[in-house]
């Protein structure tokens, strides 16, 4: 930046005029490291340097307080819902393994667990209320009298 630029955004600066971005290039400016300055610019480059740290203060001690806010849950609720997180897997893998073989048909008055014969139980069932035996529903639907069954 040229000298009359910077002059121009400092009394610009000084009035309160700058926009955000007018105000970044010059913290940008006054933060270079090999820069020689005239004496009345130097208190603006402590001025600006000085802002710099409390930002970087400011920032750090928002992420002090994220960080310590993420702590603040107790060891025991933590240690509590993971127990209680176990014990609901096991009971549902339990009752998966338990209620397992538990599933059975009455067929003649005898408990059976033996799939094929209650499926080919049912399919028979279904041939005798079948008025054909490409629909074996229609034995059913015609049991009522209501034409919106139909």
């Amino acid at each position: 930046m040229k000298k009359e630029d910077v002059q121009q955004l400092i009394d610009k600066y000084m009035d309160g005029a700058t926009t955000v971005a007018e105000e970044q290039l010059l913290r940008d400016f006054f933060s270079q490291r090999s820069l020689i300055l005239p004496k009345e610019w130097q208190p603006l480059q402590a001025l600006f340097a000085w802002e710099q740290h409390q930002r970087g203060e400011k920032t750090k001690q928002r992420q002090d307080k994220m960080g310590k806010s993420a702590r603040k849950v107790p060891l025991w609720v933590t240690r509590a819902l993971s127990t209680a997180a176990i014990v609901a897997i096991l009971v549902v893998l339990g009752q998966h393994f338990f209620f397992a073989n538990k599933n059975y048909a009455m067929v003649n008055g005898v408990r059976t667990t033996n799939k094929e014969v209650v499926q080919y139980e049912a399919e028979a069932a279904l041939e005798m209320v079948s008025t054909d035996g490409s629909e074996d529903f229609s034995a059913l639907l015609m049991m009522g009298d209501n034409e919106n069954e139909k």
